[in-house]
C-alpha cells in the first residue's frame, strides 16, 4: 500500500540521516516512518477483516446451498431417479463439500486469496447438482403412470369388479 511504501522511505531517510550524524532529521524521519506503518497496519486489519467478512458470507451461503442439495439428493434417492444422476450428483456434493472444508481451512490460516477461489468451484457446482436433480425429478414426475396405484390402472381389474363377473 502507499502507506507502506512511504514508511519505507521514511526509514530509509531516516537510516540516512544517522549515517550523516543528523539525529534530529534521523528522528523526524523515524517518527514519520511510525505514523505511515501504523496507518498501514490500520489499513490491513480493515481490509482484512472486510475479506474475512466476505469469505464467512460466501461460506454460509454455499453450506446453505449444500444443504437444500443435499435435502434434493434425498428426494431424488426416494423418488427412485436415475442412479447414475443420483451417483453424480452425490459424488459432485462430496467434491463441493471438500472445497468448502479447504476454504474454512483457508480461512483459519489467514489465506484469503485461496478461500474464495475454493468457494466459488463449490458454489458452481452445487448449483449445477440442484439444477440437474431438479430436472431428473420434474422428468421423473412426467414419467409416471397416469393411475397412481395399483387398483386404479385399467389392465387390473378391481376385487370389486372381479366378484361382480362371478370370478376370483
Amino acid at each position: 500500500s502507499e502507506e507502506f511504501t512511504a514508511a519505507q522511505r521514511s526509514l530509509t531517510l531516516a537510516t540516512q540521516a544517522v549515517d550523516q550524524r543528523d539525529y534530529r532529521l534521523a528522528l523526524n524521519h523515524a517518527i514519520e516512518s511510525r505514523e505511515h506503518a501504523q496507518a498501514s497496519a490500520k489499513g490491513a486489519a480493515e481490509t482484512q477483516a472486510r475479506l474475512r467478512g466476505d469469505v464467512e458470507r460466501s461460506r454460509l451461503e454455499i453450506m446453505t446451498l449444500l444443504a437444500q442439495a443435499n435435502g434434493r439428493l434425498g428426494t431424488a434417492e426416494k423418488t427412485r431417479a436415475l442412479r447414475r444422476i443420483v451417483t453424480e450428483a452425490r459424488q459432485a456434493l462430496t467434491a463441493a463439500n471438500a472445497d468448502v472444508q479447504k476454504a474454512g481451512a483457508a480461512l483459519l490460516a489467514q489465506d484469503f486469496s485461496a478461500a474464495p477461489a475454493a468457494l466459488t468451484g463449490a458454489k458452481k457446482r452445487i448449483s449445477q447438482v440442484i439444477e440437474r436433480l431438479d430436472a431428473a425429478m420434474s422428468g421423473q414426475i412426467r414419467r409416471r403412470r397416469r393411475y397412481p396405484s395399483y387398483a386404479e390402472s385399467p389392465t387390473r381389474r378391481s376385487p370389486d369388479r372381479a366378484a361382480a363377473r362371478g370370478r376370483r
